[in-house]
């Protein structure tokens, strides 16, 4: 198992979360079936795990920067940008 970060920009707030996971395809997942409601609506948490489930978003590497990804959702007309790190234990 490996340790991610994850920081997710969305309505003017900055969420950092950690979780371990085998790679950052389950972290995300993970991060998504984790959201807190009282940042995150449940229909707001709905929709990005639909998203994610669809595989219509996917974390992409940065270029230039290792074990970093970035993956970005709109929900309900509005943006979230999230990135994810491989963080060391």
């Amino acid at each position: 198992m490996k340790k991610f970060t994850c920081i997710a920009e969305y309505k003017g707030g900055t969420y950092i979360s950690q979780y371990l996971a085998e790679d950052v395809f389950e972290a995300e997942r993970i991060w998504a079936n984790n959201l807190h409601p009282r940042y995150f609506k449940p229909r707001e948490k709905k929709k990005i795990i639909e998203q994610i489930n669809e595989g219509e978003f996917k974390p992409l590497p940065l270029k230039d920067a290792e074990s970093v990804w970035c993956d970005t959702f709109v929900i309900l007309d509005r943006f979230l940008l999230l990135n994810i790190v491989e963080t060391v234990m």
